[in-house]
């Protein structure tokens, strides 16, 4: 779990508690309480799994990811990589490419020419 996240959780438990004292039902923290603690155990032990992972592989978050056979339980969600936007991944090429459009579109023969002359050799 990130930083942020234990910030939000933390800023949630601070509400949920003055808002269940102003009301007049302090029995209202007991399940507060419960849910935070599941939240936090769960942060606890997949902090624990992230940096267990990451010894393994010496702190190099590529080659963690990319062990495929490395543990029972899959793993990549435990190393993000915040380096790239969300929803992109390292293995998705940047660049277009003349098949990332349709036949008929008008930009096309643009990209058609200019991977010509990338793979050209003279």
């Amino acid at each position: 779990m990130a930083r942020w996240m234990i910030v939000v959780v933390a800023v949630f438990a601070a509400i949920y508690a003055a808002t269940v004292l102003i009301s007049g039902s302090p029995e209202y923290l007991v399940p507060g309480a419960v849910i935070v603690l599941l939240i936090v155990g769960y942060a606890v032990i997949e902090r624990l799994l992230t940096k267990r992972h990451m010894a393994r592989h010496d702190g190099d978050a590529a080659a963690a990811m990319a062990d495929s056979d490395d543990w029972a339980i899959p793993s990549a969600h435990l190393i993000p990589d915040d380096a790239r936007p969300t929803g992109d991944t390292p293995e998705a090429h940047d660049e277009l490419d003349p098949h990332d459009l349709p036949p008929d579109h008008p930009g096309r023969s643009a990209l058609e020419q200019r991977a010509a002359r990338a793979t050209r050799t003279d």
